[in-house]
C-alpha cells in the first residue's frame, strides 16, 4: 500500500509534464546532509510507525521498506485521486451546483450548501487545501452521477497509474 501511495505522490514529481520553477534572485538552496544509510532508519528509537518507505526520488529505487505492502486507509489519498479525475475530465470553469446530500456528510467540510454554484477550481481548492468532504461529493456527484460510479473511476485511473493494490470506496476518502 505504501508502494502505491509513494507511486501516486511521485507521479507528478517524475512527470514530463512537471514543472520547474527556476530559483529566486538571491535564493540559496538549504545544505541538507542525508542519512550515512538507509539502515540507520532501523536503529532510530524515534521510528515509531508501523509502516514506511523510503526512496530514491530521482532513480525510483527503494532504500528502505517497513511493512510496505500492509493494507492501510487511503486517507487524503483519495481527495488526490478525486482532484486528478475531475482535472482530467472537467474544464476548470465549469459552474457545479452543491446537490442536496451534502447536508448529510461527515467530517471535513468547507461549508458550501445545497443549491450554492463554483466552478471546478474553486472545489478542487476547498477539496485539496480545505480537505472538503462536501466538495469532493459535489464533484464526484457532478461528473459520475453517483459516489458508486466515481470510485469505480478513481480505480480505473489508480491501475493505469500501476497502482495495482489501491481501492477506492468514495470521493472523500472514508
Amino acid at each position: 500500500m505504501l508502494r502505491s501511495i509513494v507511486s501516486l505522490l511521485l507521479f507528478g514529481a517524475l512527470s514530463p509534464v512537471s514543472v520547474v520553477f527556476p530559483p529566486s534572485p538571491g535564493a540559496r538552496q538549504l545544505d541538507v546532509a542525508p542519512l550515512p544509510s538507509p539502515l540507520a532508519l532501523l536503529r532510530t528509537e524515534d521510528l515509531s510507525a508501523s509502516g514506511v518507505l523510503v526512496m530514491d526520488v530521482l532513480s525510483g529505487r527503494e532504500l528502505f521498506a517497513r511493512a510496505p505492502e500492509s493494507p492501510r486507509a487511503v486517507g487524503s489519498l483519495a481527495k488526490i485521486m478525486t482532484a486528478i479525475v475531475v482535472l482530467e475530465s472537467l474544464p476548470p470553469e465549469e459552474i457545479i451546483t452543491i446537490p442536496e446530500a451534502v447536508r448529510a456528510l461527515d467530517g471535513s467540510t468547507i461549508g458550501v450548501r445545497p443549491g450554492e454554484q463554483y466552478t471546478v477550481a474553486d472545489l478542487v481548492g476547498g477539496l485539496l487545501v480545505g480537505s472538503g468532504n462536501d466538495a469532493a461529493y459535489a464533484l464526484a456527484h457532478h461528473l459520475h452521477g453517483s459516489i458508486e460510479a466515481f470510485a469505480a473511476r478513481m480505480n480505473a485511473r489508480a491501475r493505469a497509474l500501476g497502482l495495482r493494490q489501491t481501492r477506492f470506496g468514495n470521493p472523500m476518502g472514508f
